[in-house]
């Protein structure tokens, strides 16, 4: 795969949403390898392989995220949205029966399946959400990033990233293999990320707004 279209999948990876079902409820055609969408994570049912098939059931989401907005816009006219301000609500409410699903971030449930093997995704939506660096008008750290990015995708260290966080086969992130990525600078940014895997560094969590 060119280097070009590799960036725009990884830059897709994050931008979409997934529907998380129970396994149980999965046919053997599901694929949940688009990981640019959002994600419905419904438990405990045996019906539910797309977002039509929420019709009068409750679908759990975040406040303010892109999954509340997107479920309040194409979820079936009798379903339910109910809006938690965290991941731990939406799972504890979904192992409790509260709600039948859960849409929200691809990589967040996808990543719950790997922990609960009775969950599966079993559909994806494209969100076209854009991700990017914003740093101060004039500033010379734009010049010193757009450098840096291009090294890394001309010395292949871009490449080893990619292979490791986005491979084939889904399964990525805490706890996959260390790749022969070697650091040698240091560049300290902030991110709001309140939620597995988003959290983790290593194979440890390392809470919101870390540096590294």
């Amino acid at each position: 795969m060119a280097r070009s279209a590799r960036f725009r999948s990884a830059a897709a990876a994050l931008a979409a949403a997934a529907l998380l079902a129970a396994a149980t409820g999965c046919s053997s055609d599901d694929d949940a390898s688009g990981s640019n969408s959002q994600d419905t994570s419904g438990a405990g049912s045996s019906t539910i392989s797309t977002l039509a098939d929420l019709a009068g059931k409750k679908i759990g989401v975040q406040s303010g995220t892109t999954g509340e907005s997107y479920a309040n816009e194409h979820a079936p006219s009798d379903a339910e949205v109910v809006a938690f301000d965290d991941t731990v609500g939406l799972f504890g409410a979904m192992e409790s029966g509260e709600i039948d699903a859960i849409l929200q971030d691809f990589p967040v449930n996808a990543y719950r399946t790997i922990q609960d093997s009775s969950l599966q995704v079993v559909e994806t939506y494209k969100t076209d959400e854009q991700y990017g660096f914003a740093v101060e008008t004039g500033s010379e750290l734009k010049a010193e990033l757009d450098g840096a990015l291009a090294e890394v995708r001309d010395d292949g260290t871009y490449d080893l990233i990619f292979n490791k966080w986005f491979p084939e086969d889904g399964n990525a992130g805490p706890g996959a293999e260390d790749s022969d990525v070697e650091g040698s600078r240091t560049l300290k940014v902030c991110s709001d990320i309140p939620y597995e895997p988003m959290e983790f560094e290593g194979d440890g969590p390392r809470g919101l707004n870390y540096t590294g």
